[in-house]
């Protein structure tokens, strides 16, 4: 690696190859020329031949002396930027010096760690440090390389290795290895702490172990199934808490022979040295918890939120979950075996069509609009696709639950609807708020030539003031139609009952006794005066309906004070503590359904028949 070994840099220069060698084969060249004519009798040419031999045999011995004498050494500097860049690839602190102990280079770690970048010699904070930093550089110099285990700096305690490196060993390489983390006692911290509680939570028991199978530490799930001391001993084996089965599983020792079975499986954090030391995980695996098993696995469909089916080539049911049983209405002793089972007679056809085309041929998906059997107004989405080495299963099913959907859609076409209503309300209250007009000034008119003594007098007030009350409808009307504001007022709640109760006597009959109580010390209440008398009149006309059944009955209208501490011992959250006027209206009636009673307050609900209110 880097940081351990430099890589030297070769100062030698480049040879020029042998001088002596270009005359000498010259040389040899004449005299074999020489030889030849010689022999051939050609005298004078060989001759000369061996007079040049000569020459070139003098010229080589002479570069051959020249070649065996010194030569001057080229001295190459070493690319200190490129020595730099290569130390700023460690990890750890590391500095260049020279043989004065000159600080040549440091990489970024060094500078960090060291502020100001003082050579590595100096860095000692006290005597002793000074003398192992001096004592490792010495050695480095003598042996090549040196060191020291824990030396004080100003930045802290460290550690340091020293080699010598260079092409002509004049210079040290300084590295501060930085401390390895006791990893064995980061463990037994994170297994008594929360990634202890993770793995409880998970049902996973969980164990720090030693070298020698010794329990450091365990999770809260282990120490409540082995039944552990707070305070765990040292010496206590890991081994000791269990008991082996015939299978090759664990039991915990404390739960004996009924205790379920348990995987074990041991995890070592640093086995070169720290031997068998690490974490030790206990699983469950009881036949119930198998993930082959197939109550796992349905179990684990059961989770999913979207309605899932598996067929076989032959069309039947394998496997559903809860949200498809839940969506297609299946009952939990149902024996559906095909899915056209669930639909209409009218899908019938097209499911088992599409489930048929789907077990052949290439792998595909569709969707089909369907009605099911026990919902069969509302259309939902069957998503039908084919499955290839799964084993038996070769369709698979989607169903959603849409019935929420539905609601919603029911609840938007039905406020559709109620602003349609209000439209049209408003557009009949302004007419028939018209006619009321021209009937209270005809009353008006025949109350100027009627005095109170004469017998039409009382009919004739009573006529006007039904007109009035229903011109107080119209304005509700309008009120509902957002066509007019409401106009509340400062009232007592006596004089609305009273002003109201002669119509609830005509109103309710013969077989119907009106009681009315009022209470002491009823504040004012500010409300629609037209409102509020049509709320009371609608109450009491549902009562006599009610009673009607009975033969008659008695409706009872109070008015009382609630104060501030009852309202608190109410508990609502919608409320504030306060004095309040109430208003109760009972009846001896059979009482509201409580599948209607959350419908009471939706205008125009009415579950009374055609014609009847």
């Amino acid at each position: 690696m880097l940081h351990t070994r430099l890589a030297a840099i070769d100062a030698k220069p480049l040879g020029r190859g042998e001088p002596w060698l270009i005359p000498g084969l010259l040389a040899a060249a004449l005299a074999s020329g020489a030889f030849l004519f010689w022999i051939s009798g050609h005298l004078l040419v060989g001759a000369l031949l061996a007079i040049s031999t000569l020459i070139a045999g003098t010229l080589a011995g002479l570069a051959l002396r020249q070649s065996a004498g010194p030569q001057a050494s080229v001295a190459v500097a070493p690319d200190y930027s490129l020595v730099a860049s290569a130390l700023a690839l460690s990890p750890d602190p590391a500095a260049l010096t020279d043989r004065e102990g000159q600080l040549v280079t440091a990489n970024a770690a060094y500078r960090a760690r060291f502020p100001g970048a003082p050579s590595p010699p100096n860095l000692g904070a006290d005597d002793e440090s000074t003398r192992s930093l001096n004592l490792a550089r010495t050695l480095a110099w003598r042996d090549g390389e040196g060191g020291a285990e824990s030396i004080t700096t100003q930045s802290g305690p460290a550690a340091v290795e020293v080699q010598r490196v260079g092409a002509r060993g004049d210079q040290l390489l300084w590295r501060f290895p930085r401390a390895r983390p006791d990893l064995l006692a980061v463990l037994v911290q994170r297994i008594g702490g929360m990634e202890g509680e993770i793995f409880a939570r998970s049902g996973v028991l969980a164990a720090a172990t030693g070298s020698n199978g010794e329990l450091l530490a365990a999770n809260p799930l282990l120490r409540e199934r082995a039944e552990l001391p707070a305070e765990l001993s040292s010496s206590m084996p890991f081994a000791d808490l269990l008991t082996g089965t015939e299978d090759g599983r664990v039991r915990l020792g404390a739960e004996g022979d009924s205790g379920r079975p348990l995987r074990l499986l041991h995890v070592p954090i640093d086995p070169e040295r720290m031997g068998h030391a690490g974490i030790t995980l206990l699983f469950d695996t009881s036949e119930a918890a198998r993930l082959n098993d197939g109550a796992n696995v349905q179990a684990l469909l059961d989770i999913l939120p979207v309605g899932l089916a598996l067929v076989d080539r032959d069309g039947r049911f394998l496997t559903t979950n809860k949200a498809f049983r839940v969506a297609g209405g299946i009952a939990e002793d149902a024996g559906l075996a095909y899915p056209g089972d669930l639909v209409v007679k009218e899908d019938k056809a097209a499911v088992a069509d599409a489930v048929r085309r789907n077990t052949r041929g290439p792998a595909m998906s569709s969707d089909l609009a369907v009605r099911l059997a026990h919902q069969p107004t509302d259309p939902v989405a069957l998503t039908i696709a084919g499955l290839r080495g799964l084993g038996d299963a070769a369709v698979l099913l989607l169903l959603k639950d849409n019935s929420e959907e539905a609601k919603l859609k029911r609840q938007i076409a039905q406020a559709t609807k109620m602003q349609a209503v209000g439209q049209l309300a408003g557009g009949v209250a302004h007419d028939f708020n018209n006619i009321l007009t021209a009937i209270i000034g005809h009353c008006d008119l025949m109350l100027m030539r009627h005095t109170p003594g004469d017998s039409d007098y009382d009919d004739i007030q009573q006529i006007k003031s039904n007109s009035n009350r229903a011109a107080g409808l119209t304005r509700q009307l309008l009120a509902f139609s957002r066509q007019q504001t409401l106009r509340p007022q400062v009232l007592q709640l006596p004089d609305v009952v009273s002003e109201v109760s002669h119509l609830l006597k005509r109103l309710l009959g013969e077989t119907v006794v009106l009681n009315v109580k009022h209470g002491r010390d009823l504040g004012s209440v500010r409300a629609d005066p037209g409102q509020l008398e049509q709320v009371i009149v609608n109450l009491a006309v549902n009562a006599r309906d009610a009673m009607a059944g009975t033969g008659g009955g008695t409706l009872t209208i109070q008015t009382y004070p609630v104060k501030a501490h009852q309202v608190a011992e109410i508990g609502s959250e919608i409320l504030p503590i306060a004095d309040y006027s109430a208003l109760s209206i009972s009846d001896t009636g059979c009482g509201i359904p409580p599948s209607v009673l959350g419908k009471v307050f939706e205008p125009f609900f009415t579950t009374k028949e055609v014609g009847k209110g």
